[in-house]
């Protein structure tokens, strides 16, 4: 909730006082490694404290095997190669998604199809190989096809197609049509931040009050998409931004509730040893839907744009269609109420409102995932306790 409010105002003061944004990036590279280095320390105290309490099991200290056996032996138990096929896959399979557009014949550029290609014959061949071959699989195949496994997986993948599809150019559109200032516009586009970390508290009381969760899906997902759809209207030019913020706080309800809600359900699934490698599974499917999203996006919007801005342009600015549609700064750098202006926020009206109705068309298939999701009841699930190797 402080990032909602520090992040955007850190952003603008970096473009309007520093002068460039790359300067951000330095700026992190520094703090991270401060912030992180006492969690480092005390994780590393806490370890040799458990090492001479004898809290540790003597095999995790020291082991008397020769190194191409610990070798051997670490690269069975943790899967290597299907590590390496899955990670391997999924890196050349969405890195297309990302470099398509600055290729030379864009998605008809042999390298990005190779790539694609390439990428889902290593993930098909993870599959084979956790199947028939692996020795310790990084996740057992039952859960891997676990109903609720699959359901909840192919939700999330779909609402990160759905949010990325619609909100990607959502920022510049709040500078241009509403003429907000960096530090504003990032305030309402982080409404999701300030409303999940107060809405998520009192999801996990009802949760652990009733035991259930998959109701809480029958409410948030149809509120989600029916805001969506609602932002369609309101998400225009000379609309009232009062609107565009109250369909944000429905839409972070929704969001936020099943995001919560995916979490629980790959949990409850699988057994203590194997909740990283679900959580991790829940990741990578949103990782799958977080490059296709951007993608849908960015066809809509070059495809779209530019055509609306030839036509509602005056004649005297045609020729400067193309760097208009390329440069937010030019954008904003015609004044408001200018004839430009109000052509290039007709054209963000137009191009917005295909946007969102990609958007919704892919969050509705959230209606269908959420039913294969299985009710169980996580108060009769048996809490793992005590020191967990």
């Amino acid at each position: 909730m402080i990032t909602a409010f520090a992040g955007p105002k850190a952003a603008e003061s970096f473009q309007l006082d520093v002068g460039t944004w790359r300067w951000a990036f330095g700026t992190f590279a520094i703090i991270t490694p401060f912030m992180a280095i006492p969690l480092f320390t005390m994780l590393k105290v806490n370890l040799n404290k458990a090492r001479k309490a004898g809290i540790m099991p003597n095999e995790t200290v020291r082991n008397n095997r020769a190194f191409f056996h610990t070798v051997k032996h670490i690269a069975i138990e943790f899967d290597l190669i299907g590590v390496i096929l899955f990670a391997g896959g999924l890196i050349v399979f969405l890195l297309p998604f990302n470099l398509a557009a600055s290729a030379a014949d864009g998605w008809a550029t042999g390298w990005v199809i190779a790539m694609i290609i390439i990428g889902f014959a290593a993930m098909v061949l993870f599959c084979i190989h956790e199947y028939y071959w692996a020795t310790s699989p990084w996740l057992p195949w039952h859960f891997l096809t676990d109903r609720s496994m699959v359901g909840t997986c192919a939700l999330n993948m779909v609402y990160q197609i759905s949010y990325y599809t619609w909100n990607l150019y959502f920022q510049s559109f709040l500078q241009v049509v509403f003429n907000l200032s960096i530090a504003e516009a990032g305030y309402i586009n982080n409404t999701f931040s300030v409303v999940s970390g107060v809405l998520l508290f009192i999801v996990g009381y009802a949760i652990r009050r009733t035991g259930l969760y998959r109701w809480l899906f029958y409410i948030a997902v149809p509120l989600y998409t029916f805001t969506l759809g609602l932002m369609i209207h309101f998400r225009q030019p000379n609309g009232n931004i009062g609107y565009i913020i109250m369909c944000e706080i429905f839409i972070s309800i929704g969001g936020a509730v099943f995001i919560l809600l995916c979490q629980l359900a790959v949990l409850s699934a699988v057994d203590h040893q194997h909740t990283s490698s679900a959580m991790s599974l829940l990741y990578v499917s949103g990782a799958f839907g977080g490059a296709i999203g951007p993608a849908i996006s960015g066809a809509i919007w070059t495809n779209v744009f530019p055509t609306a801005l030839n036509r509602y342009l005056p004649s005297d600015a045609q020729d400067q269609v193309a760097l208009i549609a390329a440069s937010l700064p030019t954008q904003l750098s015609y004044p408001v109420g200018s004839e430009e202006r109000l052509a290039i926020q007709l054209a963000y009206g137009y191009g917005h409102s295909r946007m969102l109705a990609a958007g919704v068309a892919f969050s509705s298939l959230m209606l269908i995932f959420m039913f294969m999701i299985s009710n169980t009841n996580v108060k009769n699930i048996k809490q793992t306790k005590g020191v967990v190797f």
